[in-house]
């Protein structure tokens, strides 16, 4: 088995939906020799019992345009192999970064709820350009 570099990003890990499943996901990966990092924008405590030690968690802040440029630069200097992202706003963002970034990884889109239970603009605007946001990326769950 060849090790990865795998970036997952999630806006926090408060919460038990996709937010558990990338803390399962990144701890059974990096429990199988690969390099996991989570981003999120903000720190929470709710599933870091379920994240494996070798998991790194770095945090990129609270405001959209401030995350979107950290991620981008997250992006350039750990140059991971493959970027998984989850939810509506995260999706975007995460896609703006890989694309100011160059493109340095493939990336992984995840859906894990539905338009309609969006509470925030910019998640719904997320959900709302998932078929442009799925051209972009190499592959849509």
């Amino acid at each position: 088995m060849v090790a990865r570099k795998l970036l997952f990003y999630i806006h926090s890990l408060a919460g038990g939906g996709a937010e558990r499943v990338f803390a399962l996901l990144g701890s059974g990966l990096a429990a199988r020799g690969h390099d996991v990092t989570i981003v999120n924008d903000y720190a929470a405590c709710d599933n870091m019992a379920f994240l494996d030690q070798a998991v790194r968690v770095m945090t990129v802040g609270h405001g959209h345009i401030t995350a979107t440029a950290r991620l981008s630069s997250i992006l350039r200097q750990e140059k991971p192999d493959v970027i998984f992202a989850a939810l509506g706003a995260s999706n975007l963002k995460m896609t703006c970064a890989s694309i100011l970034a160059g493109r340095p990884s493939a990336l992984i889109l995840t859906y894990h709820g539905r338009f309609s239970v969006e509470q925030r603009p910019l998640g719904k605007l997320g959900y709302m350009l998932t078929p442009l946001l799925t051209r972009v990326a190499d592959q849509t769950l």
